[in-house]
């Protein structure tokens, strides 16, 4: 005949459940776990729902038309002036007027005079893109400079006559 294990009753003499301190510490551990999975859970749904309920929009985000007939003109911005956070406030300009700007930086060197657009795709002659960059800013300086490296369609070099420019005081 098996030999027979003798276990611990469950129930004490009294008939409450023995509750002993690791249990009672595992079963807190176990609530606070589910508290936080909860709390969490919630803010997960919320991050996801909440823009779309308010109907925010991220501040970067391109405030384009859907008609907008340069969206597929990619335009890298410079600062070539030395003005902190001037490429910003360009791109922010530029995609309001429907073009993508797809790069900001700083120029080479800050002693740009003037605003200088830059060509990178044209032909023969200055590209209609280059042309309508120049004029959504607002300045005549318009070079043909191919670069099929830099993948933009066309380069802007913000000069020291940013306040003359028609991104400036927006």
């Amino acid at each position: 005949m098996p030999k027979r294990i003798r276990t611990r009753p469950l129930i004490q003499s009294s008939g409450a459940p023995r509750n002993t301190k690791r249990q009672q510490i595992r079963l807190w551990t176990v609530e606070v776990i589910i508290v936080i999975l909860i709390g969490l859970n919630a803010y997960l749904l919320y991050s996801v729902f909440a823009p779309t309920i308010t109907g925010l929009t991220p501040l970067d985000s391109p405030q384009m038309t859907s008609n907008s007939a340069y969206a597929h003109v990619q335009v890298e911005v410079l600062n070539g002036c030395g003005e902190a956070g001037i490429s910003q406030q360009v791109m922010k300009y530029l995609r309001k007027q429907g073009f993508d700007v797809v790069n900001i930086d700083n120029a080479e060197h800050f002693k740009f005079p003037e605003t200088i657009i830059l060509d990178r795709r044209g032909g023969q002659e200055i590209s209609e893109s280059a042309k309508a960059v120049a004029q959504a800013l607002g300045t005549p300086h318009v070079i043909l400079q191919r670069n099929e490296d830099r993948l933009v369609d066309v380069t802007a070099i913000i000069g020291k006559d940013y306040q003359e420019l028609r991104f400036y005081g927006e």
